[in-house]
């Protein structure tokens, strides 16, 4: 069965049943094929369990809204790890694997190993369960620095996804290896993984994964020294607004600007910005840009399009 008829048939079952975990389960398979906007009708059906279920509605909302890159998420995820710990959750293998999937949402990779990894290891899951729990620890530790170890979990869970027969799971972890071997300049597995995940979207009809094989594809590209491609990459990306949900949504703007600055080609950048938080390093580079768009002149050498980056905390 297809993810998304899985997905439909599970959202029949909750709504005839009553039962807000279908309904949620529906909504996770649902988040590793569908874009943004399929996501939203399921906000509505899971806001009538609200009382019932106040962690997993937030965590639907949340993610929901963040998928559509509204600055409005992040309460909503802020008070689901609250509810998770208030309401003392560790134990449930479902609310275990929301709290982690609320974590990345959030962009706080390096928290995840420290509150949930032991938890993970002490409770029982199905494969398919387990190897999504794994690709996102795995995620999580390569995402705040750690490639070795976050490719190692990452293989792993591919390889359960596999084994459980679980094309969906199997495309999502697969796409997030790209990136991830590509920094490591493990160039032969990224590739490798770049055919197997747009194979597999392609399969899937996953909007999703696609979105990450081409974020991993640029990766991929600028480590194999492929300027065009890499800049091809991120024209595509820009033009797309790509990267919300990898919170490099500023990065790729900025790499695209920077690029042509340096080679004689500054474009007039848009007059209407992402929103960023004021101390990221993104925020004070627009800074620069935006005076350079407006007229100034924008900064010309390496040095100067990177001083606005240089004080901030790594």
């Amino acid at each position: 069965m297809s993810s998304d008829l899985e997905a439909e048939a599970l959202v029949r079952s909750a709504l005839q049943a009553n039962d807000p975990r279908l309904l949620f389960q529906a909504f996770l398979v649902l988040t590793r094929n569908a874009g943004a906007a399929d996501l939203q009708p399921l906000v509505a059906s899971m806001s009538a369990f609200a009382d019932e279920e106040p962690f997993l509605a937030s965590v639907v909302t949340g993610v929901a809204l963040s998928r559509l890159g509204s600055p409005s998420a992040v309460p909503h995820l802020e008070r689901a790890l609250v509810l998770f710990d208030e309401l003392g959750l560790h134990g449930d293998p479902l609310y275990l694997e929301s709290a982690i999937f609320v974590t990345l949402t959030l962009i706080r990779p390096h928290e995840a190993r420290l509150k949930y990894a032991a938890h993970v290891d002490r409770l029982a899951f199905d494969p398919a369960a387990r190897a999504r729990l794994l690709a996102m620890i795995g995620l999580a530790d390569a995402w705040a620095g750690n490639l070795v170890r976050g490719q190692a979990e990452m293989l792993e869970a591919r390889d359960l996804a596999i084994q459980a027969g679980r094309p969906d799971v199997q495309a999502e972890v697969t796409s997030w290896l790209i990136k991830c071997e590509a920094l490591r300049g493990d160039l032969a597995a990224s590739a490798a993984h770049l055919a197997e995940a747009r194979a597999l979207a392609a399969r899937n009809g996953s909007e999703w994964v696609a979105g990450h094989t081409v974020e991993g594809s640029a990766a991929l590209h600028f480590a194999q020294g492929d300027t065009e491609a890499w800049v091809a990459m991120l024209e595509l990306m820009v033009a797309n607004g790509m990267g919300v949900d990898s919170g490099l949504v500023f990065e790729y703007r900025w790499e695209l600007a920077t690029h042509h600055a340096l080679h004689g080609s500054f474009r007039p950048l848009p007059t209407s910005w992402p929103v960023s938080h004021p101390r990221r390093c993104s925020f004070r580079a627009a800074r620069r840009w935006r005076r350079g768009a407006h007229g100034s002149r924008p900064p010309t050498t390496s040095s100067e399009c990177t001083s606005s980056r240089q004080s901030c905390p790594s």
